[in-house]
């Protein structure tokens, strides 16, 4: 009779289940995690290193960061955007705000030379109605990207011309929330609309190589990860099951990370080119997670 060692057993049955031992996150991983009390900035600067934890002046509302700058910009508790160098440790003012103009959801571009974000009315996120472009170098001023009459949020550079976002067409007058995924040339200035759900389809993301479009959607009733192929299409479901899959990500392996609330449990994911699915190593301590994303190089 064939024997088997406790461990070969255990690991059978994790595989078996579909979700593996837990498993180092991809390079250039940022996210902003709650530990003791307090959000801070994490950073995976290497594959085989845990996430480090980044010092700033102030509690990160949200935050990105850029791994060929060095650097992380985040949304201050007063609403100023802020910079650290990864370098000198130094955290600089990018930009002010007031009562009239203020700034979420912060997105470098590729060499970390330009913040997509958006820019909100009277500080208000439900008055969202564009979003703006500031060239860190230059630091000529922030520059109107998108306006459209709904609110636009979540923006990402898909490339430095290409940009996606998701925008919101309906609300009370629907009876729900519709929210699509855009995408827009910003030299042609030609804005496309991606998918049609008739759902809330929200936190776009392009794949390393540019194909593919992923985001997160309401469209089966729990929300799971879908894609959609850039030049569009019909978008398809990636993730099932009772779990709530959310923020997306694409790592340049191909691996698709995203984070996932149970019933028992909530943490990070990421899901294989062959469909496995891994659960992710997380700092000591860290009780909940958000802003998820990585830097692509």
């Amino acid at each position: 009779m064939m024997r088997f060692a406790m461990g070969e057993i255990l690991a059978f049955i994790l595989i078996s289940a579909g979700l593996c031992q837990a498993a180092s996150l991809p390079k250039g991983t940022s996210f902003i995690g709650f530990r003791d009390g307090v959000w801070n900035v994490y950073l995976v600067k290497d594959e085989n290193s845990p996430p480090q934890s980044v010092k700033t002046v102030s509690e990160p509302r949200a935050a990105t960061f850029s791994m060929n700058k060095s650097a992380v910009v985040y949304v201050a508790a007063d609403g100023k955007i802020r910079e650290v160098d990864l370098r000198s440790a130094v955290d600089r003012v990018l930009l002010e705000s007031d009562k009239k103009r203020t700034f979420a959801q912060p997105s470098y571009n590729v060499d970390g030379t330009k913040l997509l974000m958006v820019d909100m009315k009277d500080g208000r996120s439900g008055d969202s109605k564009k979003i703006a472009l500031f060239d860190i170098i230059k630091a000529g001023g922030v520059i109107e990207v998108t306006s459209q009459p709904t609110s636009q949020l979540e923006p990402r550079f898909a490339t430095d011309q290409l940009i996606l976002y998701s925008s919101v067409s309906c609300t009370l007058g629907c009876g729900k929330i519709i929210q699509e995924i855009w995408r827009k040339d910003i030299v042609t200035e030609t804005a496309d609309q991606v998918t049609l759900l008739n759902a809330i389809a929200r936190q776009p993301v392009a794949s390393s190589d540019g194909k593919w479009i992923y985001f997160s959607s309401n469209k089966a009733g729990s929300y799971h990860i879908w894609r959609v192929a850039m030049s569009g299409g019909t978008p398809e479901q990636v993730t099932k099951g009772k779990v709530t899959d959310v923020s997306p990500v694409v790592a340049h392996d191909g691996r698709v990370c995203f984070l996932r609330t149970s019933t028992n449990s909530s943490g990070m994911v990421c899901k294989l080119t062959t469909g496995e699915e891994l659960e992710m190593d997380l700092p000591t301590g860290v009780q909940n997670i958000r802003n998820l994303e990585i830097s692509v190089w």
